[in-house]
């Protein structure tokens, strides 16, 4: 974050992913866990807000969350913002600054309409909390909050804190806690960087287990994997039949799938104690593509039901397989391929004023028209095509051969034109469009 917006980087440049929130400036920042994850930013003024789809959102796009807080808090300073690791519509936050009101929050339901809720319990009043994390083995009840005054625990969702006694009373400015092994990391004012371990510390080999986003899945669609293994693994190593990617090591997974059928996934989960497998079967249904069948103006769906027709990607028709129009553009259908499945064609564009036909007599043709780039001239002898414009200055003179020559008519400008194919004795004229 900077002090007026939030960016965005992938590699080599930055993206600003949120507006310019005026006199409130951005300070913290909290990440759910999902590959395209939601994005919350708080800080000065009570500004809290949602980014959805954060690693592809664009400016604009945020969802204010400020209005909904409490009447109480009416200036306070969000330092420290910190999403639930099971659940992405839930928040803690930490205000930083000195008054009487509740320190440390549990923000839910931020998708909808969010419900503010106090786990400040007995924490001192007054009492700066600068960052707080949340035990993902027991994220709904086990906290720990760095304050103006030492280490605070909580493991009854908020309602008693314990001071930390090993720590100093020192302020903490940031703790970080590694999930892998629960070490705790404490950054003082004063006092240097403590380590502590959060205990249960892991003792015994990893208990595999993992959720999947459905067991039912069309092929080509993204199914997702996330790891829920006990005992707190360090590795992980996904195994998908028929998947692409056919492996993954990390703790959140996304494959897809070809071909038809069930199809096993197989998780190794590891740490320092020992590792676990566990396998999971998903059902893959057929999903092909429909194919697009062009016959002049018309076209026709090759497979499915349900259609649903785009022409430049807005919806201009349902529920048949064939369409006629005469209206320029790309054009591609939607359809139910069985099992919940949808898939989409290809485009293919059509064009206006006669769609893609061939101007003709016995002895000349011409296509396409409308015109691109270029004319194909089908001539029964050697000859020469002149382009007029409609005012009757001549703009081109191209000698074609017998059989087929390309013209070029890449320099016209879009509008009306007449070609005119000449012989000896005789001569042709035809209308065509240039777009």
């Amino acid at each position: 974050p900077t002090k007026s917006r939030i960016y965005r980087s992938t590699g080599g440049s930055f993206t600003a992913i949120t507006n310019i929130n005026g006199s409130k400036q951005p300070y913290s920042i909290g990440i759910s866990m999902e590959q395209d994850p939601v994005l919350y930013y708080g800080g000065s003024g009570m500004l809290l807000a949602r980014v959805d789809s954060a690693l592809s959102a664009v400016a604009g796009k945020e969802k204010d969350l400020t209005l909904t807080k409490p009447p109480l808090l009416i200036n306070d300073f969000i330092g420290s913002i910190k999403v639930h690791p099971l659940d992405k519509n839930i928040i803690y936050i930490t205000l930083t600054n000195y008054n009487n009101q509740p320190r440390v929050w549990k923000v839910s339901n931020t998708n909808g309409i969010p419900l503010w809720t106090s786990i400040s319990g007995n924490l001192p009043a007054s009492l700066p909390c600068n960052s707080i994390e949340v035990d993902p083995s027991n994220p709904d009840t086990k906290f720990i909050v760095a304050t103006d005054f030492g280490l605070y625990v909580t493991d009854d969702g908020g309602i008693s804190w314990v001071k930390e006694t090993k720590i100093p009373n020192v302020c903490i400015y940031n703790i970080r806690l590694r999930p892998n092994d629960r070490k705790l990391f404490i950054f003082t004012h004063g006092r240097g960087v403590w380590v502590a371990n959060i205990l249960p510390y892991p003792s015994t080999k990893p208990a595999a287990n993992f959720s999947l986003s459905a067991t039912q899945a069309c092929e080509g669609d993204p199914v997702f994997f996330s790891d829920i293994s006990g005992n707190n693994p360090t590795q992980w190593s996904w195994s998908f039949e028929s998947g692409s990617p056919a492996q993954a090591s990390t703790n959140i997974a996304t494959a897809s799938f070809n071909g038809t059928g069930t199809k096993k996934i197989k998780l190794i989960v590891t740490n320092n104690f020992g590792a676990d497998t566990i396998e999971k079967l998903i059902t893959v249904f057929a999903n092909p593509k429909p194919l697009l069948v062009h016959t002049g103006n018309q076209l026709q769906s090759s497979t499915g039901s349900a259609y649903s027709w785009y022409r430049n990607n807005l919806l201009i028709k349902a529920n048949t397989q064939i369409i006629s129009s005469d209206t320029g553009g790309w054009y591609k259908v939607k359809v139910n391929t069985g099992n919940g499945c949808f898939n989409i064609s290809d485009s293919v564009e059509l064009f206006s004023a006669g769609i893609n036909h061939k101007m003709s007599n016995s002895n000349f043709y011409f296509y396409p028209n409308p015109v691109l780039n270029s004319i194909t001239t089908i001539a029964g002898a050697d000859a020469t095509v002149k382009i007029y414009s409609l005012d009757g200055k001549c703009i081109h003179v191209f000698n074609i051969k017998k059989a087929e020559t390309q013209i070029n008519t890449a320099d016209l400008l879009p509008g009306a034109y007449i070609l005119v194919y000449q012989l000896a004795s005789s001569s042709v004229s035809y209308k065509f469009i240039k777009l």
